[in-house]
Order: structure tokens, then C-alpha cells, then sequence
């Protein structure tokens, strides 16, 4: 960052010179192309070897405006292995309907899990999920309401 700031106010905008993204040996890094020019990553672009009237040049784009502030918004997406799940114990009348209604999210959790890995997703609860919904809610009894799936 330090380097970048002392570069731009050692300089201006005329000495800068534009390669276009497909002869910038900096982005051989990012695109997937089986062959990977060695020559150019180590040496840099061919045509600097070039006169410089035979360079690329930027005028494609009209005048470089250095008032104006470029931003990249970058969306970071995280995903938990666990979720924390609160829920009211005492909303559920019978041990019976607390276990179904944890067997019945935990289809809720398989189903879309089944539909990101183009699976085919469960129908109903069965035997395993209610199984599990019951160890669940027995090893986090003395979490008092708040449990992770």
C-alpha cells in the first residue's frame, strides 16, 4: 500500500503506459488456459522488446481522468459448518412433537443441502432423522434453549 501511495506521488499519469489484460503476464496468474507462456511471466510482454510507437496504447479509452476514484466492491460470502438454532422448549406441548419438529428441520436441512449437490432431496422424515433430532436435543439439554445443528 505504501509503495503504491509513493509510486503515484512520484509520478504522473503521462509517464503511465496501458498493456491490455490479455499481454499483462500479471493476469497469466488468473485465467485458465492450459499453456502458460513461461517465457513472458519471467520476461514480461514481447512487445516491450518493441519501439515504443509499436506499443499498445490506451487512446481507445479517451483521456485518463485521475480525479476519480476506481472501487471494487467485493461480496465475501462465509459459510458456517454449524448454525445456532434458539428455539422455545416450552412451546411444545409432548417430548414427542419437540422431536418431530427438530426431525422435521433437520429434512429442511438435508433438502436444500440435497438440492446445492444436485442430489435428489428426501420426501418426509424418516427413522435416521428422528433418531438424530433426538440426540440432539439429549446432548444439548443443558444448553438452556440454544443449540447448534
Amino acid at each position: 500500500m505504501y509503495r503504491v501511495a509513493e509510486i503515484l506521488e512520484n509520478t504522473n499519469l503521462q509517464q503511465w503506459r496501458w498493456v491490455p489484460s490479455r499481454l499483462n503476464p500479471a493476469d497469466l496468474a488468473t485465467k485458465q488456459e492450459s499453456k502458460v507462456d513461461s517465457d513472458t511471466w519471467i520476461n514480461g510482454p514481447h512487445f516491450l522488446k518493441a519501439d515504443e510507437n509499436d506499443w499498445p496504447n490506451r487512446k481507445d479509452f479517451g483521456p485518463i481522468d485521475d480525479s476519480v476514484e476506481i472501487r471494487h466492491h467485493v461480496l465475501h460470502i462465509h459459510i458456517a459448518k454449524q448454525q445456532l438454532v434458539v428455539m422455545n422448549t416450552e412451546y411444545f406441548s409432548s417430548w414427542r412433537r419437540l422431536y418431530r419438529a427438530v426431525a422435521t428441520f433437520i429434512l429442511y436441512k438435508k433438502t436444500l443441502q440435497a438440492k446445492v449437490h444436485s442430489l435428489s432431496p428426501p420426501g418426509k422424515v424418516n427413522f435416521e432423522m428422528i433418531e438424530m433430532a433426538k440426540a440432539f436435543l439429549m446432548s444439548k439439554r443443558s444448553s438452556a434453549n440454544s443449540c447448534k445443528i
